[in-house]
């Protein structure tokens, strides 16, 4: 150690401590310590010289600065009075500057001043001593080199031994890209929820309103100017103040609302059917700050589906009344139409006989038609009220004994699992029954007429019911096409009045099911349907 006479000279005069670290001839390391020796009187008599073996130490830490210099988050060292003791290599790319002109000066003086950030002086000064370190603390800073960064800074203390001692580790993550995302994505998400037609708020915990976009000011007349800040309960129609209350509470459980038909009141008095959708909005932390709301204005489609239903109870009570009416006069032009055929057969020549046959089926044929539809009708009316657990079992005995005279002639064999029970109206089921089983015989090939019926539970809980037969098939093309009102595929090759398996649709549909069939022309049909259960 050449300077070691210079060393020990600098000592004794007054210098400071000095510190240095050397290897050894087997290529072990030491820290050799030069400290002032003092006699009593504390005068500085000479020199002592300490030596330690820092073998281990020295090892450690040079792996451990070959990790950090592999890091790409750029990683700075500070000595106890917050100087640069070192820096790895991602630090000096990221902030443009040299090794020469960081280490050992004190960070706030880096860069010409550029590191002296109020919020570093804080995190550094202030929190580091108290809680030996901290996570995440983000600082935003413009730097001349570099331009405006928004950084995430961890520190923490670390205790080495003699000669290092205290020293702080800290990692600084540039996360500029990330926030000019996140803001982006807020921009974006702001101008969406400014220009949607539905309303958009937001609130506190207590109902104070937050947020109040435009689709709020189109919807309820307020303004955001006039809305922000207060109550939500300003929007509460008379008797339903509790309704809000319920809302809030469920909110604060974290539960959410979705789709929620109820009434508010605008600005002008005017009462509002709205769907109601709330969310609790929590924050980082995970707790809950307060909820957003979007208010669907669902006035003018309420009254569309009164207006509908009031003329759908029209049409019925037009349709039933008609079908009714006609009925008399329809029986009158059948019974004079049978008796001229009965008393003038063969005697107004083959041509009278003819156009008085088309007469006669022309009428019975409209006697058929009336009477479906007023089956149609009737199968609309009645609901949840009506119902009640019927067993199928019972039901298709019943629809057997309907058919018993159709089953005898067609030579028809109807078999069945066991059946369940399901929540419903029985004779809407009979009805239902009768139609399909009727269909399978009525429309039967060349082979004696082959019906099963079954039923099974699908992963809904639903009853998936089956009408399987052997008859003549339908071509897959008309599989929703023969559930509408009057359509008949074979013209008039089969007897009745084409309104069969609309009215099958009809009963499904307004016990909450859907029906359909699975067929190919030429091997029979499977007409299936469903039931939900009573839930």
């Amino acid at each position: 150690m050449p300077d070691l006479p210079e060393l020990l000279r600098g000592v004794v005069s007054g210098e400071s401590p000095a510190v240095r670290e050397i290897e050894g001839p087997k290529g072990r390391w030491y820290s050799l310590q030069a400290l002032p020796y003092r006699a009593p009187d504390n005068k500085v008599d000479g020199a002592l010289l300490v030596l330690l073996d820092i073998d281990a130490i020295k090892r450690s830490r040079d792996f451990a600065e070959a990790i950090v210099e592999t890091v790409r988050e750029p990683l700075v060292v500070l000595t106890r009075d917050l100087r640069i003791q070192t820096a790895n290599l991602a630090f000096y790319d990221a902030f443009k500057v040299s090794k020469e002109e960081t280490e050992n000066r004190l960070i706030y003086d880096l860069g010409n001043g550029q590191w002296n950030i109020p919020q570093l002086r804080q995190a550094l000064e202030n929190v580091l001593p108290k809680a030996g370190g901290f996570r995440d603390f983000e600082v935003t800073h413009e730097f001349e080199s570099i331009g405006r960064k928004t950084m995430l800074l961890n520190a923490r203390e670390i205790e080495q031994p003699l000669p290092y001692g205290r020293t702080i580790l800290l990692a600084i993550e540039d996360v500029t890209e990330r926030r000019q995302a996140q803001e982006a994505q807020q921009q974006r998400l702001a101008s969406i929820v400014e220009s949607s037609d539905d309303a958009i708020i937001s609130k506190d915990v207590n109902g104070i309103i937050q947020t109040w976009n435009r689709g709020a000011e189109r919807i309820f007349g307020y303004t955001a100017g006039e809305a922000v800040g207060r109550h939500i309960s300003m929007l509460t129609p008379p008797g339903r103040k509790e309704e809000f209350q319920d809302i809030l509470e469920r909110i604060s459980r974290g539960e959410s609302i979705d789709h929620y038909q109820t009434r508010r009141r605008a600005k002008d008095g005017r009462i509002l059917f709205v769907s109601l959708t709330v969310s609790p909005l929590r924050d980082a932390a995970g707790s809950i700050i307060g909820a957003s709301k979007i208010a669907r204005d669902i006035t003018e489609e309420k009254r569309d589906v009164e207006r509908t239903r009031q003329l759908n109870d029209d049409l019925k009570q037009f349709a039933y009344a008609a079908s009714h009416d006609l009925q008399e006069p329809l029986r009158m032009v059948t019974s004079y139409t049978q008796l001229l055929a009965r008393g003038y057969k063969g005697k107004l020549g083959a041509d009278a006989d003819q156009f008085i046959a088309y007469a006669v089926e022309g009428a019975q044929r409209m006697e058929d038609l009336l009477r479906g539809m007023r089956e149609y009708w009737e199968a609309s009316e009645g609901g949840e009220g009506h119902h009640a657990a019927a067993d199928c079992n019972e039901v298709l005995k019943k629809v057997l004994l309907n058919l018993q005279k159709i089953i005898m002639d067609s030579g028809a064999v109807v078999t069945h699992d066991s059946l369940p029970a399901v929540w419903a109206e029985e004779v809407a089921l009979v009805q239902l029954f009768q139609n399909l089983i009727g269909n399978a015989i009525k429309y039967r090939s060349k082979k004696p007429p082959q019906v099963h019926v079954s039923a099974l539970k699908n992963g809904k809980e639903e009853c998936v019911f089956s009408v399987k037969d052997n008859g003549i098939g339908i071509d897959p093309q008309y599989a929703e096409k023969i559930f509408g009102m009057f359509n008949r595929l074979n013209g008039r090759k089969y007897a009745g009045s084409g309104i069969g398996l609309a009215i099958c649709r009809k009963v499904v549909e307004r016990l909450g099911g859907r029906i359909w069939v699975e067929s190919e022309k030429g091997r029979g049909a499977d007409f299936k349907f469903t039931i939900p259960p009573r839930d």
